[in-house]
């Protein structure tokens, strides 16, 4: 338990944007598949590395983003394969996740200003922020670079600025999820 919340206080710390407040710790039960080579001592150890291998920095639908799979809580039941030499396992993992929802207010960086607002791409997390929600925000491009700008305060934001948004839809789609936001005052 207390490796478990130690990797949470350095995630905290190494994260740059703060979905990972909204992180949780999660138990999942799982199927793997271990060939004959890994039946040895350190089949546990197997277990996790296929686990980490398949699931970590994906998105599953129901769950959400896996940021980190934690560790491997027990193994409920095994048995071997009689039509193929594999071992197959049920096991209870622990993961670490992250599931967009409507109403959260996150802080990120900005990694696209385009003609149609703000994008923001993170670990297979992509938000739009639409222009057409940013009231009094224009557009403004030069020969290098396009930047938004607030007419009546001239604030600028360009890329790689931290803004404070508001998600308002969320939607899982093939290998991620895409987020409609909201620019917020900060």
């Amino acid at each position: 338990m207390i490796q478990s919340q130690l990797f949470i206080f350095v995630l905290i710390i190494m994260m740059k944007d703060n979905f990972i407040k909204y992180a949780k710790t999660i138990s999942l039960d799982m199927d793997v598949i271990l060939q004959p080579k890994d039946l040895d001592q350190n089949y546990k150890q197997h277990i996790l590395n296929v686990v980490k291998e398949k699931n970590e920095g994906s998105c599953i639908s129901e769950i959400g983003y896996v940021i980190k799979v934690v560790r491997l809580r027990k193994i409920i039941s095994d048995y071997i394969s009689s039509i193929i030499p594999v071992a197959n396992f049920l096991v209870e993992m622990e993961l670490f996740v992250f599931y967009p929802s409507v109403g959260m207010k996150l802080e990120v960086n900005i990694d696209i200003i385009f003609s149609h607002g703000i994008f923001i791409n993170k670990d297979k997390i992509r938000i739009l922020v639409p222009i057409n929600t940013m009231e009094g925000w224009e557009m403004v491009k030069d020969f290098s670079s396009q930047r938004m700008v607030h007419a009546s305060t001239q604030k600028v934001l360009k890329k790689g600025d931290l803004i404070f948004i508001e998600l308002m839809e969320c939607r899982f789609e093939k290998d991620g999820f895409s987020c409609i936001g909201k620019l917020l005052l900060e």
